[in-house]
């Protein structure tokens, strides 16, 4: 919370480096899920995976193109299904939903006007305001949600589970909104998306690891 802002330019150059090094690669590892869940295996199956995953890809860019806010809507809500997965085990309803939406929603409690001109970049500046503001009405709920979760996971002794919550929850109300989500995304999220896939496909190997996210 005390560091010093960086210009915005500079700020945004050395998030997207460390999303591209760090945070982008867990994406690269759903080839392992292609092999072992849907048996892709040789050369035409995967050119045909390739093709598929650009298709969609290339939907979502014209998507992003034709209704932006719409766009910006439907993927902030993607992703906080997406983060909802990152709790180990059986955590609870209450939990994984606080851990989806922190990251998204908790920014806006105390920095709106930056998550505005964020999402501005993205989708211009009145869309991105709209929706900013949509997430700031939310954000008090979302901060109930979390202490619920928070408070239960710790009654069903599962400390780490609370304290992983709680850690998200408080960097995302007091980081600046580009760090917060870079060390949210790169340094928790990503790498366990990175861990969780590799042990299932009984791939741990470092040069087997860089090969996959390369």
């Amino acid at each position: 919370a005390n560091l010093p802002t960086l210009a915005p330019v500079t700020q945004i150059v050395v998030v997207a480096a460390l999303i591209l090094a760090l945070g982008v690669p867990h994406g690269a590892f759903d080839t392992l899920y292609a092999r072992r869940l849907l048996g892709v295996s040789g050369f035409r199956r995967w050119a045909l995976f390739g093709l598929a995953y650009w298709a969609a890809a290339a939907l979502v860019v014209g998507a992003w193109a034709l209704a932006p806010t719409l766009f910006l809507a439907g993927f902030l809500l993607a992703s906080i299904a997406h983060f909802s997965g990152d709790p180990e085990g059986r955590a609870a309803l209450v939990t994984r939903l606080a851990m989806g939406a922190a990251p998204v929603v908790l920014p806006t409690l105390l920095h709106e006007a930056e998550v505005a001109r964020l999402f501005g970049l993205l989708v211009g500046v009145e869309p991105g305001a709209v929706v900013a503001g949509a997430l700031a009405t939310v954000a008090w709920p979302v901060v109930l949600l979390t202490v619920g979760g928070v408070v239960w996971e710790t009654h069903r002794d599962r400390g780490r589970t609370a304290f992983e919550l709680g850690a998200t929850a408080t960097l995302a109300l007091l980081a600046p909104p580009l760090i917060a989500f870079t060390v949210y995304f790169c340094l928790m999220h990503s790498a366990r998306h990175i861990l969780r896939p590799a042990r299932a496909a009984d791939t741990t190997s470092p040069a087997a690891l860089a090969a996959i996210a390369a």
